[in-house]
C-alpha cells in the first residue's frame, strides 16, 4: 500500500522557519556546537516523564534511548530507526533545540503513515511547549494557526502497525473445537 501524500510538510517547515528566528533572539533555541550537548539534550527528553507518557504516540520509543548521529555527509537533518535502536542524524546547521525536537517527534511519531499530520503536528506542538518553553509553543502555535496546519483528528491510515488476521476470526475459532481436537 502507498503512502499517503504528506499533505502538510511545507506548512510545517514554514512555520518552524518563521519563529526560528524570533526563538533565537529571546534565547529559547539555542545552537548546539557538539554531539555530546545535542546528546545531553536528547538525553533530557528521552528521560523526561513527558516522553515516557501517553503523550508520546509510538509506544515503542517510549523510555527508550535515542542515538545522536553527527549528520556527516548529509544536507538534511533526519530521524529513522535501525538495528541498533532510533537515531537522530544532525548535520552541523541543524544543531538547534527546535530542530533536534522537530527530528524526535519523528521519532515519537515513528509508525505514523504521514510524516508530517496531524499526529506530527500535535506532538511537535506538546514537545516544543514542554521542551522549549510555553513562549515558543504559543509562538509554534500561531504560526499553525495562520498557516492552517491540521493538528485535531485523525490522519488517513492507521497511525501504528497493528496486527490484522488473514482470515475472518468466525473461522479462526472454527478451527479448534472446545476439546481442543481439530474440527473437520
Amino acid at each position: 500500500m502507498p503512502r499517503p501524500r504528506d499533505f502538510q510538510k511545507s506548512r510545517i517547515y514554514k512555520a518552524e522557519n518563521r519563529i526560528h528566528e524570533a526563538l533565537k533572539e529571546r534565547g529559547l533555541d539555542a545552537k548546539m556546537e557538539s554531539i555530546p550537548e545535542v546528546d545531553a539534550f536528547v538525553k533530557h527528553v528521552t528521560q523526561s516523564r513527558f516522553w515516557k507518557s501517553k503523550t508520546i504516540p509510538n509506544f515503542a520509543a517510549r523510555g527508550k534511548p535515542v542515538r545522536v548521529k553527527d549528520g556527516r555527509g548529509r544536507r538534511i537533518a533526519c530521524a529513522g530507526w535501525s538495528a541498533l535502536g532510533y537515531y537522530v542524524a544532525l548535520p552541523k546547521w541543524a544543531r538547534t533545540k527546535l530542530t533536534t525536537v522537530h527530528e524526535m517527534t519523528h521519532v515519537a511519531c515513528y509508525h505514523n503513515r504521514v510524516s508530517h499530520g496531524r499526529m506530527f503536528a500535535r506532538t511537535m506542538l506538546a514537545m516544543t511547549r514542554r521542551f522549549l518553553g510555553k513562549e515558543a509553543g504559543d509562538l509554534l502555535a500561531e504560526q499553525y494557526k495562520l498557516l492552517r496546519v491540521k493538528r485535531v483528528g485523525r490522519d488517513v491510515g492507521p497511525t501504528t502497525i497493528h496486527y490484522i488476521p488473514t482470515a475472518p476470526v468466525e473461522s479462526v475459532v472454527s478451527v479448534v473445537s472446545r476439546e481442543g481436537q481439530p474440527n473437520e
